[in-house]
């Protein structure tokens, strides 16, 4: 079963050009369930086999390219793959019928595209204010993002391939991919810890207070008064932690 596991989902051997329209979205076990039979019902039309009970990813061909599915523990995966990289797609080609399975967390759109002779052209409409280039690859490739969102919602990632094997462009596809997703996801405990930071604030500076007292203590009432204000401390402290924890 861990092998299994292991290869259930290796990069595929691509080369460009190509595009990718990957999108992850926050599932429960219910909403999960719910996906596994919109995603078979999907594949039945297709032609395609659905996925067995215990499937967790599944490659099937589209529209002339293919449709990767994956569920995790957190959230399930769609990323379509075309050589169409021109404008016409829509924002999700799954069908008329698909429904989101949860909340959507990440929207990426990776174009995998040979070198322009000239870096700054294939630079060309992302925001250079908050523009990230990077050679990766042992320097066989250049990707770029501003990390903004175009029209359809997306974070644009463009790949520049200059010497890429299909094996290394393949697994440089799904690590960005996984990147991008995986970045969101973190930063969606953003919010409780900006909720929780004047908390841990009191919490800290009334531990100072008391632990300067506590070097000064007169007697057994200033103890006890001590004690007291310790237990506050802790049990505030752990009921945040509680509350914050998943």
């Amino acid at each position: 079963a861990a092998l299994g596991e292991v290869h259930a989902r290796p990069f595929q051997l691509v080369e460009p050009p190509r595009l990718y329209l990957h999108l992850a979205f926050a599932t429960d076990a219910d909403e999960a369930a719910a996906d596994r039979v919109a995603f078979t019902a999907l594949c039945r039309s297709l032609g395609a086999a659905g996925p067995g009970p215990e499937t967790k990813h599944l490659r099937v061909p589209i529209l002339g390219g293919h449709l990767g599915w994956e569920q995790h523990s957190e959230f399930t995966t769609y990323t379509f793959e075309t050589p169409r990289l021109g404008p016409g797609l829509p924002p999700h080609p799954f069908g008329s019928g698909f429904r989101q399975p949860g909340p959507l967390i990440a929207a990426v759109r990776l174009e995998l595209m040979p070198a322009p002779a000239v870096l700054e052209d294939g630079l060309a409409g992302l925001d250079p204010v908050s523009l990230c280039v990077s050679r990766v690859g042992d320097g066989g490739a250049v990707a770029a993002t501003d990390f903004r969102q175009d029209a359809d919602g997306f974070t644009v990632i463009r790949v520049f391939a200059a010497d890429l094997t299909p094996a290394r462009a393949g697994a440089l596809v799904q690590r960005l991919l996984e990147i991008e997703t995986y970045r969101t996801f973190a930063l969606l405990g953003l919010p409780e810890a900006q909720r929780l930071a004047p908390a841990v604030r009191r919490i800290e500076q009334g531990l100072t207070a008391t632990s300067d007292a506590m070097r000064v203590s007169r007697g057994l009432d200033d103890d006890r008064r001590l004690l007291d204000e310790l237990t506050t401390l802790a049990a505030q402290l752990e009921a945040d932690a509680a509350a914050s924890a998943y």
